[in-house]
């Protein structure tokens, strides 16, 4: 599967590809909006097994996603003050 973020109808979406039919399969809403959302989901990452989708919108909401079902696992809020912490080549930080 294929997973393409966008912005319906002015909801943050997903839209769900099966690249060997090249076609689209599905699409989905990503987390509670509200009237005149314009939060668009603008970072994807898969799990190594493809059982969770990993997703951020313009909010600082951070998604994780079953594949299976396409619904939400949970979400936490990333706080824009917290410098990201790498891990360093060798394992520290």
């Amino acid at each position: 599967m294929v997973y393409v973020a966008g912005l319906g109808n002015n909801d943050p979406i997903v839209v769900v590809i099966d690249a060997a039919q090249n076609k689209v399969v599905d699409s989905f809403i990503v987390g509670p909006c509200g009237v005149d959302c314009y939060y668009g989901v603008y970072d994807l990452a898969v799990s190594p097994d493809g059982s969770r989708l990993y997703l951020s919108r313009e909010d600082g909401l951070v998604f994780a996603v079953d594949t299976a079902t396409r619904s939400e696992v949970g979400w936490i809020h990333h706080r824009p003050e917290c410098k990201p912490r790498r891990a360093h080549h060798r394992g520290q930080r």
